[in-house]
């Protein structure tokens, strides 16, 4: 994809490392990062190589980042747009990849600058397990994923996510938080 250069995973469990995974199968010469808080997770991470590069700092993991995907338990995202919002690059994208809506689509337009764009996702994708060392590079094949915007929405980073979930495999529908 020729609109991202880094991309950086924020949570390393199975969808966190799935992402990894697929970008590297999927999107080659794409630079991947990833952040965990723990450092069991980070161990784990650079045995199995899910991403490039594992950090241990939320915002150095998400510097010169082209797309963000939070892949943490959704009460999480609150802080974490406020953690990582002064080191975003102006044009960033930031998703995620949580199954509710309307509370990130608020925070991010709460904590997020002005110059970083958030575009909501939901892969319908994953298992039983939890972990990283359950991640698949294939878990989103074949998955339906759920886009959604507000009125809001910037449209160049609407497709580029669109785009991106694609070429992961899935099944990419678009709709409202509240649809959602």
């Amino acid at each position: 994809m020729q609109h991202l250069s880094k991309i950086t995973v924020v949570g390393l469990g199975l969808l966190g490392g799935s992402v990894g995974l697929a970008v590297s199968q999927m999107l080659t010469g794409v630079k991947t990062a990833g952040f965990s808080h723990r450092a069991s997770t980070r161990t784990k991470s650079r045995r199995l190589k899910v991403v490039d590069e594992v950090f241990d700092d939320i915002k150095v993991s998400v510097k010169d980042a082209d797309l963000v995907i939070l892949a943490t338990p959704i009460c999480s995202f609150e802080e974490t747009f406020r953690q990582i919002a002064d080191a975003l690059k102006p044009g960033c994208i930031v998703t995620d990849v949580g199954s509710t809506k309307l509370m990130p689509h608020h925070w991010a337009a709460k904590c997020l600058p002005k110059n970083v764009h958030y575009v909501g996702s939901h892969p319908i994708a994953g298992s039983e397990q939890r972990g990283v060392e359950f991640c698949r590079d294939d878990l989103f094949y074949k998955a339906l994923c759920i886009l959604t915007t507000a009125k809001d929405t910037d449209t160049r980073s609407l497709r580029i996510v669109k785009d991106f979930w694609s070429a992961l495999g899935c099944f990419v529908k678009v709709m409202s938080p509240s649809q959602h």
